[in-house]
């Protein structure tokens, strides 16, 4: 099939592991969120997300679909954030509005309003800058903001969010892309000696006996590490691992620790 393009025009889409309501969801798209169409079954679309590589199912009536110069176009333009849990998004176009979540990508927004394709949208919510400047306080405001989200296995919003995603949308914010998943994202960035190397935004990874890296939290201030487990919450972090403040236990091992934010 001649390839195809789409990008995410409702507040989020599942993608799933197998042409399925019943499978696996392994990630989600937000609103804004493009990605290449790379064959079809029946209903079903097997997609690549253009923002971190991964490939899954979405169901083919959750698509907008895109021509290629359509695509490169919107792929190069510079992208607003939201900063909203939740809040409207009116499509001035039709007429309608309805919810988008933190995470969401606006393209070349300008006074609150942006286009895709024919249709005009008005967003008047907090969003990111392309030209905000970064610093690693920055970074732990905007994880903060996803404090007490419920854990969901593939999920990217303050909804139902998993560890990885929630690494990857925090520095979203911060206009720094990061892989999906957290083996991946373990091999960004710089490769700390020590934890007292560590400053608040860098990032932990923890593995299994068998040496596989299966979790990754954002370092604070004071040894202390937000991570999403259970829910995305605040414990103490040593050599040792994640010390969780309530169970009076140590739940996660450290392997290493890396700098992805920079100096």
């Amino acid at each position: 099939m001649t390839t195809q393009y789409g990008i995410c025009s409702l507040s989020r889409i599942p993608v799933r592991a197998t042409a399925s309501e019943q499978a696996e969801m392994t990630t989600e798209l937000l609103f804004g969120d493009l990605f290449e169409i790379r064959s079809k079954h029946g209903s079903w679309l097997y997609i690549q997300t253009e923002y971190d590589g991964y490939i899954g199912w979405i169901c083919s009536r959750n698509e907008m679909p895109l021509t290629r110069e359509q695509y490169e176009h919107l792929k190069n333009q510079m992208i607003h954030t939201s900063f909203e849990t939740v809040e409207e998004l009116k499509d001035e176009s039709h007429n309608r509005k309805f919810p988008v979540l933190m995470g969401s990508s606006f393209p070349r927004m300008h006074k609150h309003e942006f286009k895709i394709n024919d249709t005009e949208y008005k967003f008047t919510g907090r969003v990111s800058s392309p030209l905000q400047h970064i610093s690693r306080k920055s970074l732990v405001n905007f994880a903060m903001l996803y404090l007490h989200a419920p854990y969901t296995w593939g999920g990217r919003n303050p909804f139902g969010i998993d560890c990885s995603g929630f690494v990857q949308m925090v520095f979203k914010m911060a206009r720094i892309r990061l892989p999906r998943d957290a083996g991946d994202q373990a091999k960004t960035g710089e490769l700390l000696s020590f934890p007292e190397e560590a400053q608040p935004g860098d990032l932990a990874f923890f593995d299994n006996e068998e040496g596989k890296i299966i979790h990754v939290g954002m370092i604070l201030a004071n040894s202390n590490i937000i991570h999403a487990s259970g829910c995305v919450r605040i414990d103490n972090l040593d050599h040792h691992g994640i010390y969780h403040l309530q169970r009076h236990e140590y739940t996660h091992q450290l392997r290493l620790i890396r700098n992805v934010f920079g100096s």
